[in-house]
């Protein structure tokens, strides 16, 4: 139900408001209690917090952060102009929240998703676009 909320608030036309999301999503779905979820999706949106001039909601307690190498680890793309030889456009930059190490590389899905797996990894969804709610990596490359 997430990622249809993420298409139906942020998708196409930047970020709608409550009622125009649930009647993006109405057009082509439904499932009990949508309306609600729908409702708080929008509300905890970082993204119009921070530009309706509201503060952002932070959980509460210590950031995560890691006590050896290769413990956390923040990735996300970088969008670059697109290389004539490769015609490559991203790079996955992936960053060591211990040591502070940066790399940058481009590797498919599918092998992030069995890494992570085999390794008991964990994603946190981020929304796209939104420096403050992943803002520790593009730190280190000097996005910020």
């Amino acid at each position: 139900m997430q990622w249809i909320c993420v298409i139906g608030h942020a998708g196409g036309s930047d970020h709608r408001g409550q009622s125009p999301t649930l009647q993006a999503i109405q057009a082509w779905c439904w499932w009990e209690s949508m309306e609600t979820y729908v409702k708080s999706y929008v509300k905890q949106c970082i993204h119009c917090l921070s530009t309706a001039g509201r503060t952002e909601p932070r959980p509460y307690g210590p950031a995560l952060h890691a006590t050896k190498p290769n413990e956390v680890l923040y990735f996300d793309y970088l969008a670059l102009p697109e290389d004539e030889d490769t015609h490559s456009k991203y790079v996955l930059v992936i960053k060591d929240d211990f040591s502070g190490f940066v790399e940058g590389a481009h590797v498919k899905n599918a092998v992030i998703d069995t890494l992570a797996c085999v390794l008991g990894a964990q994603h946190h969804f981020v929304t796209a676009y939104c420096p403050w709610a992943n803002g520790t990596w593009k730190l280190s490359i000097g996005c910020c």
